[in-house]
């Protein structure tokens, strides 16, 4: 909150804002003001008020602090005599002026903070005698003064009209309510019992310290998290010894900080309130080292300045990494690090915010790392060709919502916030993940009525899959106890030998370029496995339009004794249709096996793993013309 507060200071006071710009709301559609118009006269020391007219001006949206507009939840149907008129025709306005305008001046309404600012001498006794007999003439010209507004409302062709007030003085000048002290104090204390003022409790205390600022201060009061609604006193359980006057306890806040909080909440909601894939909404917040840096907030305010060309975000629109709209973030992270960012998850519940993760204190140098990583693994031919590029929504893919597979929407986001702070990962929780997935989409493969394209989407849901992984792992992220060592050093003479076929060739790239997964004889060998067996699945495909095989593939839950019975099964199939064209494969394969021995150390999960990306990266490993694939059909993807 020391963020927001920091950044809500600097924004006011960059502005020049109205500390009462805090409060006051824009009344949203709305296209003019029915105002009512009072003379205050003077003669001879005595202030009269009379009751002038109804005039009609257009809504000034630039300055909406002129009329004071905020609803409440106190008793005060208003914290000022302006209404936006609720309905249409003669009926709502009446109700708007009676209930919302009338109603505001009696007695009893607005007594209580009277007397309080009286006693602070933030209001004068003359300027409170003019409020009173504004109250007074309006009361005792209430039915002139209606007629005059509807009257005027009937004029207008627009269902977006408000009901407010004018003063015009002895010289002739006019004054809207935003301009006049008493009902600006008034609105301010008004608003500020929501700091302090709820469930029928008072929390505030005296001479406390304030947890934003540290500093004591003569007030602070319990409730202004309404502003960023991460707790709630709702029931008094929530509360210090079960007394929600006792709220303060918990998080004191002082009226400034407060102030300061609700400019920073309406500049994050504006300019920094972005959604990351998956459908997670999220505040970044700028958190300022030495003060509150000029090049940050001009970065902030030009990509979301509405008049900026869309011409000029074009340049960074394919870097996306965090969200469809995350241009901003990619700009960010060029900065240095005299800024950090704070990334916070929330779901709203109701009249609550509910944090899901709070990721703090992200370097400007950590954000441009993993943007540089997104851009290199783009390159990378493997995705590239077949029109991938790395952003979350392949963790998303990994940990779909809630309405679809499972309940993985906490995985999801703790997983994201561990990349973006740089945390170890469980290796074999993701594997397993990963695994589920594709066991799902290979089950799709049996029932599907179009096969090759099913195929299609399953081979990139594997190669996306994989993606995400060497991501991670080129991050230094995978938490794993497996035994992880350097690809071995290769015999030059026996690699020449092998050259002979171009698919082997193929193979011996691939592992190279590959070597952070493929580290080992057994995950290499098996790999292989996958590709050999999606040959015979193509034979058998071109040959009968079906694939018997797969059948044997037990759902993809392979253990390191079905590897062992597939390698047979599948070199005597391809015997038995006449077109083992795999030889030189099925020597490799075996040799990475017998290399590997009898302990694999190598969980079932990843077992299967390594065999579909082989089966769905074997498309890489043609050596001959006879070498063909499951067809797509006409106009699927390739």
């Amino acid at each position: 909150m020391c963020a927001v507060k920091e950044l809500g200071e600097y924004v006011s006071k960059r502005a020049g804002k109205d500390e009462l710009e805090a409060f006051v709301l824009d009344m949203g559609y709305v296209e003019y003001v029915l105002l009512i118009k009072m003379r205050i006269e003077k003669s001879n020391d005595v202030v009269s008020v009379v009751y002038v007219g109804v005039e009609v001006e257009q809504y000034k949206e630039e300055n909406p602090v002129i009329y004071l507009f905020r609803k409440t939840s106190s008793s005060i149907p208003y914290a000022s005599p302006t209404a936006k008129i609720a309905g249409e025709g003669e009926v709502a306005v009446k109700r708007t002026f009676g209930g919302k305008i009338l109603n505001w001046f009696k007695e009893g309404s607005i007594a209580p903070y009277l007397t309080l600012l009286k006693s602070m001498n933030r209001v004068t006794p003359d300027e409170v005698d003019v409020l009173k007999k504004t109250g007074e003439t309006i009361t005792e010209n209430s039915k002139r003064i209606l007629e005059d507004l509807i009257r005027n409302y009937r004029k207008l062709n627009s269902g977006g009209v408000a009901i407010s007030l004018i003063f015009e003085d002895d010289g002739g000048s006019t004054h809207h309510l935003g301009e006049v002290e008493v009902y600006r104090e008034i609105v301010k204390e008004i608003a500020k019992t929501r700091y302090y003022k709820k469930y029928k409790t008072v929390s505030k205390a005296r001479d406390k310290a304030c947890s934003v600022c540290g500093e004591n201060h003569r007030e602070v009061f319990g409730f202004v998290t309404d502003i960023f609604p991460f707790y709630t006193l709702d029931k008094a359980g929530f509360a210090p010894d079960f007394d929600r006057s006792a709220g303060w306890k918990l998080y004191p806040v002082c009226y400034d900080c407060a102030n300061c909080l609700e400019f920073g909440k309406r500049y994050l909601d504006d300019k920094l309130n972005l959604e990351f894939y998956g459908g997670f909404p999220f505040y970044l917040i700028p958190k300022f080292l030495w003060g509150v840096n000029e090049e940050t907030v001009g970065i902030i305010e030009r990509w979301r300045d509405p008049t900026f060309s869309e011409q000029g975000k074009k340049g960074s629109s394919l870097k996306n990494l965090f969200s469809d709209e995350d241009e901003i973030i990619s700009e960010l992270s060029n900065l240095g690090n005299y800024v950090t960012f704070n990334f916070l998850f929330y779901k709203k519940e109701k009249t609550a915010l509910r944090i899901l993760l709070s990721v703090t204190d992200v370097l400007p140098s950590r954000l441009r790392r993993l943007y540089e990583l997104k851009l290199e693994m783009d390159e990378v031919s493997l995705f590239k060709d077949s029109g991938l590029r790395f952003n979350f929504k392949l963790l998303r893919a990994i940990f779909p919502s809630e309405d679809k597979i499972g309940v993985f929407d906490n995985y999801f986001i703790d997983t994201a916030g561990k990349i973006i702070m740089g945390k170890r990962i469980s290796f074999h929780f993701l594997i397993k993940s990963i695994v589920d997935r594709i066991r799902e989409s290979f089950a799709n493969l049996r029932v599907a009525s179009n096969l090759s394209k099913e195929y299609s989407i399953f081979r990139k849901t594997v190669l996306g899959h994989f993606m995400f992984l060497k991501f991670v792992s080129k991050l230094g992220l995978l938490n794993t106890d497996m035994e992880v060592k350097e690809v071995m050093s290769l015999d030059k003479e026996s690699i020449q030998g092998s050259m002979e076929s171009k698919l082997i060739e193929r193979v011996e790239i691939f592992f190279s370029e590959n070597q952070d997964f493929f580290s080992t004889p057994v995950k290499m060998g098996v790999f292989l496995l996958g590709v050999l067996t999606q040959k015979l699945l193509d034979i058998q495909y071109r040959d009968r339009r079906a694939t018997p095989f797969m059948c044997k593939l037990n759902g993809l839950k392979l253990s390191q004794r079905q590897i062992a019975k597939l390698l047979p099964e599948v070199q005597g199939k391809l015997e038995e249709y006449g077109k083992n064209y795999y030889r030189n494969l099925e020597d490799k394969i075996s040799g990475y096996l017998v290399e590997a021995g009898d302990k694999w150390n190598l969980n079932n999960d990843l077992i299967s793993l390594c065999f579909v990306m082989g089966m769905n990266l074997s498309r890489r490993f043609k050596s001959k013309s006879k070498d063909r694939e499951i067809e797509p059909e006409e106009g699927e993807e390739q």
